[in-house]
């Protein structure tokens, strides 16, 4: 398959499986995001982040979940900042390590861009000292990055696992924010992955599940 875009195809389903399939695909596809000048990617950020503010679930939404954007993800810091300014409860992720050095993803209420500094990974989260925990039950929608998307609404993210695993305790709207050159056809998911209720692109919004009550 080729992209509209211009990308390469992804590797054959017929080729690879399983977990070959997925480090082939976020290989390909992080080379793929690294090519484009920033300048695109900056005003393919602004398109999509006008077709999120298009969405109901987006824009009556009280509390937001977003990922901090990082390594030519799709921008959240512009969102952020107006989302503060619009006085939503803004939550975002944070590392923590458990007594046996198990890293996972809890959340904080965000009170201003400032309260960020590198985390793991180098990733911006909380400051220590600005740190205030809360549930994700509490988030009534939920950004999520990623390095491809299909059709499906089924994503790869990083490899570490901690947004899937995030993703199993979510119960409201959950929107992945691509590039259209990240969105393929079909991922070849496995039964334990859990598709995204919407994905949004600098083209379109592909709604995968119906409108939550």
């Amino acid at each position: 398959m080729k992209h509209a875009s211009g990308a390469p195809s992804e590797p054959s389903p017929g080729a690879l499986h399983g977990a070959p399939l997925k480090q082939a695909l976020r290989h390909q596809f992080r080379n793929l995001r690294s090519c484009y000048p920033q300048s695109e990617l900056k005003k393919k950020a602004m398109d999509i982040h006008a077709r999120l503010e298009t969405l109901e679930e987006y824009r009556h939404a009280h509390s937001i979940l977003f990922y901090v954007s990082y390594n030519n993800e799709v921008d959240t810091v512009a969102l952020i900042r107006r989302a503060l300014a619009a006085s939503k409860q803004v939550y975002v992720p944070f590392m923590k390590t458990d007594i046996f050095g198990k890293k996972r993803i809890e959340l904080s209420l965000l009170r201003s861009l400032d309260e960020l500094a590198p985390g793991a990974f180098g990733i911006h989260e909380p400051k220590k000292e600005c740190i205030r925990p809360v549930t994700l039950s509490k988030a009534e929608v939920i950004l999520v990055p990623g390095v491809v998307f299909d059709a499906l609404g089924y994503r790869l993210g990083s490899g570490h696992g901690y947004y899937d695993r995030l993703l199993m305790h979510a119960h409201t709207t959950t929107i992945g924010l691509a590039y259209e050159f990240q969105v393929i056809d079909n991922i070849s998911p496995e039964p334990h992955d859990i598709p995204l209720d919407i994905i949004a692109t600098e083209t379109k919004i592909l709604r995968i599940k119906p409108v939550k009550p």
